[in-house]
């Protein structure tokens, strides 16, 4: 029964983290599911699904993953969420 305090607080973080990141991406324009061609799978995990996918606008391909909040909740994942996502910031590949 205290386990619900703590995943309604892990729910209002990941709201937080999704306005900071739609911000970032509205900076410029805006992108969202809409603005990509769904190709392929590239792979699947446990609580995620990578697709291959060209962005309209630009004609380019990338790689886009696709998470579900409520699995990364129910893994308690967030941390390894957040430190892959601060590595492949880091990374500079064509």
């Amino acid at each position: 029964m205290g386990n619900k305090g703590s995943k309604k607080k892990e729910i209002d973080w990941f709201d937080e983290m999704d306005k900071k990141i739609n911000e970032e991406l509205y900076k410029n324009g805006k992108v969202n599911k809409n603005s990509f061609e769904f190709n392929d799978i590239i792979g699947k995990g446990g609580i995620s699904v990578v697709w291959k996918v060209t962005m309209k606008k630009e004609n380019k391909i990338y790689a886009l993953k696709e998470m579900s909040k409520v699995k990364i909740i129910e893994t308690k994942s967030a941390n390894n969420i957040l430190f892959e996502r601060d590595l492949l910031s880091k990374m500079n590949h064509p």
